[in-house]
This record gives C-alpha cells, sequence and structure tokens, in this order.
C-alpha cells in the first residue's frame, strides 16, 4: 500500500488563506450609496445597479417646494450606505456654479413625472449660467484616498428629453433622457452613464455636468457610488495555486508509483 506524505505547510497556508478570503468574498457584497434628489418622494428600491434586498437611498434635499431661486453650493451631509450603515462621513456636494432644483411629481399634476421617484427630482443647469465648459461640479468627499469606485450618474429629466453631458477623470458621457413611464428598466445611455474611477489622494471624487449642445438644460437626477472590496481576487488567485499546488502533488505521486 501506497503511504501519503502529509501536506506540505506551504499547501495548508494556502488552504487557509483561500477559506479566509471566500469567507470575505461571502459575507462582504459591495458597499453602495445611493443619491436621489429629492423633491417630494425619496426613490425606496433598486437602481441601475442590482443590490438586492437593499432599497435605502439618501434623500439630497435642496430647500423650499418643487422650484427654487438659484444657489451656487448645497451639500447632503453625512450619507449611509443601502443598508443604512454609517459610511465613515462621506458627503456630496454641488458647487461652483449656479443650479436649481426641480420636482416633476408635483408639476402640473404630475404629467411629466416617469413614477420613479429619483428620475422625477432633478437638479438643474443653464448653460448659458456656466462659467467653466464642463459645468457644475459635483464632489464625493470622505472617500478612501486612491481607492476605485464604480460610479452610476443619472440625466433623467422626468418625461423631458433633455440631453445631459458628464465629465468624470476627463472623459464625457451623454443621456439623453426618456419621454415615457418607468416600467422598472433603467437604460444605459438614456437614463444612466457608469465611470470606473478613482478617489484622489484627499479621498474626494469629482465630476461635472451640464446641458448638451442644443438641450435646454442639463440634469442631474441621482447617483450610485460602488466600492468593491478586493478578497474576490484574492480568492481567484488563491483557486489558482492551489490548482497548481494540486496537480505538481498528484504528478510526484505518479512517478512515486511508478518506481515502486
Amino acid at each position: 500500500m501506497q503511504n501519503l506524505t502529509p501536506l506540505p505547510r506551504c499547501f495548508r497556508l494556502l488552504l487557509a488563506i483561500l477559506s479566509f478570503a471566500l469567507f470575505l468574498s461571502d459575507g462582504h457584497a459591495a458597499v453602495v450609496i445611493n443619491v436621489d434628489i429629492n423633491g417630494t418622494v425619496t426613490l425606496n428600491g433598486q437602481g441601475a445597479y442590482s443590490d438586492p434586498g437593499n432599497n435605502l437611498w439618501n434623500a439630497f434635499t435642496m430647500n423650499g417646494g418643487f422650484y427654487n431661486g438659484r444657489v451656487s453650493s448645497f451639500s447632503s451631509g453625512a450619507l449611509v450606505d443601502s443598508t443604512g450603515a454609517s459610511t465613515g462621513g462621506v458627503q456630496l456636494t454641488f458647487s461652483g456654479e449656479w443650479f436649481r432644483n426641480f420636482n416633476y411629481t408635483t408639476f402640473n399634476g404630475g404629467s411629466l413625472a416617469t413614477g420613479n421617484a429619483m428620475m422625477d427630482d432633478i437638479i438643474f443647469v443653464y448653460p448659458g449660467e456656466m462659467v467653466n465648459p464642463l459645468g457644475l461640479q459635483f464632489t464625493f468627499s470622505n472617500l478612501t484616498p486612491n481607492a476605485a469606485y464604480t460610479l452610476y450618474l443619472y440625466g433623467d429629466a422626468g418625461k423631458e428629453l433633455k440631453t445631459t453631458d458628464f465629465n468624470v477623470g476627463g472623459v464625457t458621457q451623454t443621456t439623453t433622457g426618456r419621454n415615457t413611464d418607468f416600467t422598472g428598466t433603467y437604460t444605459l445611455g438614456a437614463d444612466y452613464v457608469i465611470y470606473n474611477t478613482t478617489a484622489d489622494s484627499s479621498g474626494n471624487l469629482n465630476g461635472y455636468f451640464t446641458a448638451h449642445s442644443g438641450s435646454t438644460f442639463g440634469a442631474f437626477s441621482g447617483a450610485q457610488l460602488i466600492a468593491v472590496p478586493e478578497p474576490q481576487t484574492w480568492a481567484l488567485a488563491g483557486l489558482g495555486g492551489l490548482a497548481f499546488i494540486l496537480s505538481h502533488r498528484i504528478r510526484q505521486r505518479r512517478l512515486i508509483g511508478r518506481r515502486f
């Protein structure tokens, strides 16, 4: 009978690392921060980024009713994640240009509302009031410095077809808006755009939005900021290492078997 030698120490260590990585990847999903520009109703549900079971959105509420005189700076205060947990003080601030807010839910009996609370409340800018050609600046602050994030930006203006240019990291993407009711599906390029980006060394993530050429105004209706943890990467690397070691061990045992 062939006697099997004990597993090498490096193999046992790799198994421990893999088990820990798999535990982390299973128990620690992506951290999601949802922001709804709020007029009267805040979205309770899913965005384009799927985060099953976590439907909480932060209400970014400016002062007063459905239409306000212009302001040049406004901050959300501390945001929570989609489970209601603290984010350590992450905030969203708009600054640098004049902007207003608008609520399609209450305007004209809701005739231009989509039925989606996030799409129907907006911050908007007129191109003629912009000094910076990129438009109004928005900043997520108090993030992890130099960390990678995925950012979903929504440019709906109720059922008005208002085209909006977003710019993050020097890259411009455009939403066309919609002229139909929301039936449960968000459309890339119409309702939202996606950026894979990085916070700066101070923990800030900056972007801009403005009206696309020919559009009356540019709209910002909401955002989803996603920080994805790394354990999945470690788990995959561990699996690759395990496969290599196992194949090496099998070859060794076959050679030993042939000798005896």
